[in-house]
């Protein structure tokens, strides 16, 4: 009995185990096929995704970095920059250029009979030459110059506003009834006479200008063109 007995439990120890033996059939070792497949599928998408990604941002960064550059490089020629070159030199005398000098270039200081010290600048119209002190002033500081109609005088002006008090403190204050040069690209653009009560930053430049004369010395102290040149003409219609 004993002998039958353990022949028993160990026929049904081996059943048992072989039980828990799962094999399994062909439709499952094909879905399995498949999941590997599909896992490997995915893996390889996702490998390439970061492949064309990083490709694409490689050749983003190649065309955008010459565009950078090209834009610092322009900035030179911004009108926050350009506004610099305008220069404000004192006017020390006045040379018309008629007579035997009608047509001709400005002549040099030392052939002029008592001509004070200072650089020879034509103005724009290249009918006048003016000697010059050095720089007084630059237009660094200007925030805006805009051209305006004003109805109480009836007369073109040039608006200029600073981002600082230079202007009063190198020019409106010391120079009260003297002939100041506008200068730009070494031309004398203007050459406005100091007012006395100039007291903040906000400045009028007039010379019977009309409306063309202050729209380009407006487009001269900002540095831009004319077409750029706000024009206010809310005071009245001229």
């Amino acid at each position: 009995m004993s002998v039958d007995t353990r022949g028993r439990e160990a026929s049904q120890r081996a059943l048992a185990a072989v039980d828990r033996i799962h094999v399994p059939d062909a439709s499952e070792l094909v879905m399995s096929r498949r999941r590997r497949q599909l896992t490997r599928i995915a893996v390889l998408g996702v490998a390439s995704i970061f492949v064309v990604t990083a490709g694409l941002l490689s050749v983003i960064d190649s065309v955008s970095g010459p565009a950078r550059t090209q834009r610092v490089q322009v900035r030179p020629t911004t009108p926050s920059i350009a506004k610099a070159k305008i220069e404000f030199r004192e006017v020390r005398l006045t040379v018309p250029l008629t007579g035997s000098l009608a047509g001709e270039s400005c002549p040099a200081p030392a052939t002029l009979f008592s001509a004070p010290e200072g650089e020879m600048f034509a103005d724009r119209t290249g009918k006048v030459c003016y000697i010059l002190s050095p720089v007084l002033l630059t237009g660094a500081g200007i925030d805006s110059a805009s051209a305006a109609y004003d109805a109480a005088s009836s007369q073109w002006l040039v608006d200029m506003k600073w981002d600082n008090d230079e202007f009063l403190t190198k020019i409106a204050r010391p120079f009260v009834g003297k002939e100041i040069a506008i200068v730009s690209d070494g031309l004398v653009q203007s050459t406005p006479t100091i007012n006395p009560g100039i007291t903040g930053s906000n400045i009028e430049i007039g010379g019977n200008f009309n409306r063309t004369d202050a729209i380009n010395l407006a487009a001269a102290i900002m540095g831009v063109a004319s077409s750029a040149v706000h024009v206010d003409i809310s005071g009245a219609t001229p």
